[in-house]
């Protein structure tokens, strides 16, 4: 079950190809430097590879300052995507990066003959990341006017009222941007304590497909990525009066809608040292086919998120919130997501 779960990665978030993507295996291994390496094999025989460096640190780790996950994930994406553009080698090799509640995704797509380049440009930024008070400044103005475009939106506002509300008590509750206060407040000093302390090699897992050498690519993580002191995970527990609530709904009286939240745990879920990125994948997968079939087919919400649960990786916990139009039934839509689910 795990192994096809972490095949939906490839296919929703990482092929930009336009062949089709046929799952064959994957596998987990650990390197000696703490960074564990998650291969998955396809069928299709291309020159292109993908790799996903994820790091398991987000807004559930940001204690003084809110949006310093993305914003210190956009400034490493930044100066990562300039080191390879300035290398001709890498001609053709596109960078993305994707910050989440407690984790950050960089996703590259590159040449297979470039992927020993590609990893050590990441190591170099991941050991000896160096950014200027200019960089930040400019990142900064870019984050900040998506923070305002944020605002400006009904739909936006209501969705992080309804976050805000249920998730009181943790960092969960927060938008991953943060807000304009907290963003001008993050000083650069900031920023480079918060990476020394949590871009450590224990917190990273390295996803790679259409790469078939398993051994040439350990041997390539072992090499250019040194084993640091490691920094545990810890982050909130669920408080004992979150296990009755299972919905939230807040209605806007700007627009009309509400605003619906769900539990639903996967069955027969097994915790293991891939947790993160499993329930991510799937989160990714079950969003993706209940909003073709939800919201425009069906058109029975106007939109819908999956998130992973902060506290219920074990029990493979996730949660869905959707938005609904006044003149829809909540009880049906709920009957209907679950039917899907």
């Amino acid at each position: 079950m795990l192994k096809k779960v972490l095949f939906v990665v490839f296919c929703v978030l990482f092929c930009q190809s336009n062949f089709a993507v046929r799952y064959k295996d994957c596998s987990l291994q650990k390197s000696s430097n703490d960074v564990s390496v998650i291969f998955v094999d396809t069928t299709n025989k291309n020159d292109y590879s993908r790799i996903a460096f994820c790091i398991s640190v987000g807004t559930a780790d940001e204690i003084a300052h809110d949006g310093i996950a993305n914003l210190l994930g956009n400034l490493f994406c930044t100066s990562l995507k300039n080191s390879i553009e300035n290398d001709d080698k890498l001609s053709g090799t596109d960078v993305r990066f994707i910050a989440g509640y407690d984790k950050s995704i960089f996703y590259i797509n590159c040449k297979s003959e470039n992927i020993e380049k590609v990893i050590q440009s990441f190591s170099e930024k991941f050991v000896n990341f160096s950014v200027t008070n200019a960089d930040v400044d400019g990142v900064k103005e870019i984050i900040a006017k998506q923070i305002s475009s944020r605002q400006q939106t009904d739909a936006d506002v209501l969705y992080d009222e309804a976050r805000r509300a249920l998730y009181w008590h943790s960092k969960y509750g927060m938008n991953v941007l943060g807000t304009a206060e907290s963003l001008n407040a993050i000083t650069l000093a900031d920023i480079i304590h918060f990476k020394n302390k949590f871009y450590r090699s224990n917190r990273l897992f390295v996803v790679v497909s259409g790469y078939s050498d398993k051994s040439t690519m350990i041997n390539m993580i072992q090499k250019y990525f040194t084993k640091m002191e490691p920094v545990e995970i810890q982050r909130l527990q669920e408080p004992s009066h979150h296990e009755s609530t299972s919905e939230i709904i807040k209605t806007s009286e700007q627009v009309a809608s509400s605003v619906i939240q769900m539990f639903w745990t996967v069955p027969c879920f097994r915790t293991s040292s891939t947790e993160a990125i499993v329930l991510e994948i799937l989160s990714a997968h079950i969003e993706k086919n209940l909003k073709k079939i939800l919201a425009e087919e069906q058109k029975i919400v106007t939109s819908i998120s999956v998130k992973t649960s902060l506290w219920n990786y074990d029990n493979g916990e996730i949660i869905l919130t959707a938005e609904v139009p006044n003149n829809i039934d909540i009880e049906y839509v709920k009957t209907a997501i679950l039917a899907e689910l």
